[in-house]
């Protein structure tokens, strides 16, 4: 079970023995067992608006820190900082 509020959402899950509950900021990543929820598919009339709908473009801001976590296969860099 899955609540949407204010910029978080609250998850629940059966665990052996009850219920877990869980709240994540937003944005956040779910995962779900296969075949548990089934996907909604867009239809034809949905399809249809959304190529006429406008496409907003936003430029990317990117930070020139690169950080590396202790045991990971990436390449050495200069002056990197590491966890």
């Amino acid at each position: 079970m899955f609540e949407f509020g204010e910029g978080v959402v609250t998850c629940q899950r059966e665990i052996e023995g009850g219920i877990e509950v869980v709240e994540a900021d937003l944005p956040a990543v779910l995962t779900l067992p296969k075949g548990e929820y089934e996907p909604r598919y867009a239809s034809l009339k949905g399809i249809m608006a959304a190529k006429r709908k406008p496409l907003e473009e936003r430029e990317a801001e990117f930070s020139q820190r690169v950080f590396i976590l202790n045991g990971s296969a990436s390449l050495p860099l200069a002056n990197p900082v590491v966890f």
